[in-house]
């Protein structure tokens, strides 16, 4: 038999290639010292802006073993890992076999590291103003982790939560434990009718959480912003279209929710 060559007409059409279709401006996010947090936080609420950056002088000590504790005591001897002894021995190479890392996440829960964060007085008056309240609660979270440096955080852009809808907007925080975490947003919809009404079209008054594409969020410029040390805290508006960044290999930040548990209603 013949070998058979299909024309170029009857060959199947390659699939296109999944690409950015939003290019990301990198811009410098408004740096507040620690005593303007209440000036920070009022424009974040008022919707004068979006995301800001709050300068502390917070230095987190390397909880090395309880990031690994639990891992390494379930393991077969030759699988365990190292114990960090600081944040600068934490890379993807000799820790990649723990389970969530490839995805950001370190699963390591209340370390002493998120008590010694919820301690400091300058995060306690955030979260104060925050919430309206001294006697706010913490949700627990782990530690995010980038283990890549690729713009390719748009496979994960999100509208999220229960504020999306409402016209003042709660208020999120990443506590950034080295320099150069990255967030990136999209510019000018958060608030925004448009983006409220694409979070309805896809369920989020269900869900709280969609998955809008590149080009149902064109209206708006995909911006990132990079803390430039460490103890740096991004406080965003969390209705904001964001995505999880994958800018900024080896950054490591602990990302908090408090809210006033006096006010909090379960869904």
């Amino acid at each position: 038999m013949p070998f058979y060559s299909p024309t170029m007409s009857q060959r199947p059409a390659k699939k296109p290639r999944l690409g950015v279709t939003t290019p990301n401006c990198k811009e410098d996010a408004t740096i507040y010292s620690s005593d303007q947090i209440d000036e920070a936080i009022s424009k974040l609420q008022s919707g004068q802006e979006e995301v800001v950056i709050i300068d502390t002088d917070l230095k987190l000590k390397c909880p090395g073993e309880e990031m690994v504790r639990f891992w390494n005591a379930r393991v077969k001897p030759e699988y365990r890992v190292k114990v960090p002894k600081d944040w600068s021995d934490i890379n993807y190479k000799d820790y990649k076999k723990l389970p969530g890392l490839a995805n950001g996440m370190w699963h390591c829960y209340a370390s002493s590291a998120h008590d010694e964060a919820l301690d400091h007085p300058v995060i306690n008056s955030i979260f104060t103003k925050i919430t309206g309240t001294e006697h706010w609660k913490i949700r627990p979270n782990r530690f995010r982790f980038n283990p890549v440096d690729k713009d390719d955080g748009y496979k994960t852009a999100h509208i999220e939560g229960p504020n999306v809808l409402s016209d003042k907007s709660g208020i999120s925080a990443i506590v950034c434990i080295t320099a150069g975490r990255t967030f990136t947003y999209y510019k000018g919809s958060n608030n925004d009718t448009r983006a409220q009404q694409l979070f309805k079209e896809l369920g989020g008054q269900k869900s709280l959480f969609v998955q809008p594409t590149q080009d149902q969020l064109r209206h708006w410029p995909r911006t990132t912003v990079t803390t430039t040390k460490p103890g740096q805290i991004i406080l965003f508006a969390d209705s904001v279209a964001h995505e999880i960044s994958r800018l900024g290999k080896n950054s490591m930040s602990l990302f908090l929710s408090p809210y006033n548990y006096e006010t909090y209603v379960e869904d």
